[in-house]
C-alpha cells in the first residue's frame, strides 16, 4: 500500500472538512486518519456545554497534544493522513511535513476562498 499524506490549505469555513467527508465517502480505503484539533476542541464543549470558541481558548494546546498523539499512533499503524487545518503559514507546513515519515506520499490541497479573491499565505 503507498501511503498517502493529504495537507488541506485554506482558511476556515471554505470547505475542507466537507471535502474530507466526501472524499472518505467515496473511498474504498478506510485506513485513513483525519489530523484535526476541531474533532477534540468540539467534543470538549459539547461535553461542557460551552461554545467552540470557550473550548478553544481553554483547551487548544490538549487539543494539539491529542492530535499529535494520534499522528504518531496512525503513522505507527500505517494508516494514510488527512491533515485537516489551516496549514497557511509555510512553517507550518513545513514543520508537519517534515514529522511524517518519508515513505508517505504527500499532497497539498488547496481551498481557494469562496469569493474567489486571493487569500494572503503567511511566509
Amino acid at each position: 500500500m503507498n501511503k498517502k499524506l493529504y495537507l488541506l490549505i485554506g482558511l476556515p469555513c471554505v470547505g475542507k472538512s466537507t471535502w474530507v467527508k466526501s472524499f472518505l465517502s467515496n473511498s474504498n480505503d478506510q485506513h485513513y486518519s483525519i489530523m484535526s484539533t476541531d474533532q477534540y476542541l468540539e467534543g470538549w464543549a459539547l461535553n461542557e456545554g460551552i461554545s467552540y470558541h470557550e473550548s478553544f481558548d481553554k483547551y487548544y494546546k490538549h487539543a494539539e497534544r491529542a492530535m499529535r498523539a494520534n499522528l504518531f499512533r496512525s503513522v505507527k499503524q500505517g494508516f494514510n493522513i488527512i491533515w485537516d487545518q489551516t496549514n497557511l503559514t509555510k512553517a507550518s507546513r513545513k514543520w508537519k511535513l517534515s514529522i511524517t515519515p518519508q515513505d508517505y506520499e504527500k499532497i497539498g490541497i488547496y481551498f481557494p476562498t469562496p469569493n474567489g479573491h486571493a487569500q494572503l499565505i503567511a511566509e
